[in-house]
């Protein structure tokens, strides 16, 4: 990613991902909306514009027995339904729909088919989506069904997260919340906590502050793969670009005042991201069983981990260096429950390597664990916020930073080697 991530230093951007759902409806309680069944067998021409692929037996794609369907019979193509209506993505909006992809496998593992959405800017084709922006895909192959979210820029995919999905219809919520970049978080079936979530595409695409972004749905397949896939019950809302209401849902100042729609709770804490700092730490027991657990998942070395809220949950962001791939990897753990909730890997950017590149330097010579330094900082019933691995002349050491019974922020330091 080009300057930010979920982890970049020195200002991290804490997902608060069901806050941000929350908040960010409540903020377009008068947005525009934009409601689409499928259900009247004609696409409407105001709001969607309809490409197939030229072939006659390729992919199909209409409104039918009140879904929209994509129709594969086997032969490579794809097809495509975009909203032409853009949205002012500097205001955050959110994005829900039905879909079901039934999607055949054949023996050869390269051949997939997939179909999802797709939000963005630029060029589009309904083989990749936009060239600048996110796809939300189910992806089949022969071994897995996937949920796969990815960032585009430039035609090339630059950052993914992805889980293992079951067959049948899922309800979907994608929630771009405030200022685009500080999160996209997918939610399925209601549930509180998103399945998948990409940060640090505000810096990505900060050049597109002026424009409007896109939505699209698309289905593409390899020959041989033949599919039926059905969308139904869409709805969008949020702040449509260039028109007379803009910034309608967040008006930036970070202020506590009557007027702010910034999606977030101004409260007394001071820091406007609507948590404090007891919500953000966790009991030293539950912050190493988190990175016990995110090392049983991904072997690695940790270069920090660090409690973020996400609606009623506390998890623990662990981050690892993968040195023989070159790749950050991030696992992120339910501390109430232990269980890995999600994992994401992506090759740093310039500036993020030259942020840890003294800490990678200093892996080598860490012989402490920082479940160690975790057990040592904090004591007395205070709980952990974050630890991180810091380079010093005199050698690698551990900063721990924690929360007093008092609700104070502290930070003590433990030698790493």
């Amino acid at each position: 990613m080009s300057t930010a991530s979920p982890v970049s230093r020195p200002a991290r951007m804490l997902i608060v991902a069901a806050v941000a759902a929350s908040s960010l409806l409540g903020a377009m309680a008068k947005a525009d909306r934009i409601p689409d069944a499928f259900n009247d067998t004609t696409r409407n021409a105001t709001l969607w514009l309809e490409q197939e692929s030229s072939n006659s037996m390729g992919c199909k794609v209409r409104e039918a027995s009140g879904k929209l369907r994509f129709e594969g019979r086997g032969v490579a193509s794809s097809a495509s339904y975009r909203l032409t209506k853009r949205f002012d993505w500097n205001d955050g909006f959110v994005v829900d729909w039905t879909q079901r992809s039934i999607i055949s496998t054949v023996a050869d593992a390269a051949l997939s088919g997939r179909a999802g959405i797709a939000m963005g800017w630029g060029a589009f084709t309904a083989t990749t989506g936009y060239q600048d922006g996110i796809n939300i895909e189910v992806i089949r192959n022969s071994s897995s069904r996937r949920l796969v979210m990815s960032v585009r820029k430039g035609g090339q995919v630059v950052d993914s997260a992805s889980c293992l999905i079951g067959s049948g219809e899922f309800d979907y919520r994608m929630v771009c919340s405030t200022g685009f970049g500080a999160s996209i978080d997918l939610y399925r079936d209601g549930g509180a906590m998103p399945v998948l979530s990409i940060d640090g595409v505000d810096a990505l695409f900060a050049n597109r502050a002026a424009t409007g972004i896109s939505v699209a749905f698309l289905a593409w397949s390899h020959a041989g793969i033949t599919m039926d896939c059905r969308v139904d019950d869409f709805k969008a809302w949020g702040d449509l670009y260039d028109d007379s209401n803009d910034s309608l849902a967040d008006d930036a100042d970070s202020a506590d005042d009557d007027d702010d729609k910034d999606g977030y709770d101004d409260s007394p804490d001071g820091d406007d991201d609507g948590d404090d700092n007891a919500a953000r730490s966790v009991s030293v027991a539950q912050f190493n069983a988190s990175l016990t657990a995110a090392l049983a998942s991904s072997p690695l070395p940790i270069l920090e981990a660090e409690v973020e809220r996400q609606g009623s949950a506390s998890l623990v962001s662990v981050l690892q260096w993968n040195a023989p791939a070159s790749r950050l990897v991030e696992v992120r753990v339910n501390a109430a429950t232990g269980a890995v909730v999600g994992s994401r890997t992506w090759t740093p950017s310039a500036m993020q390597l030259s942020n840890y590149q003294d800490e990678i330097h200093a892996l080598g010579a860490v012989t402490v664990p920082a479940r160690n330094a975790v057990t040592s900082a904090v004591t007395g019933g205070s709980t952990v916020a974050e630890v991180e691995l810091e380079s010093e002349d005199a050698g690698p050491v551990w900063k721990v930073k924690f929360v007093t019974p008092a609700g104070a922020e502290d930070e003590a330091e433990v030698d790493a080697s």
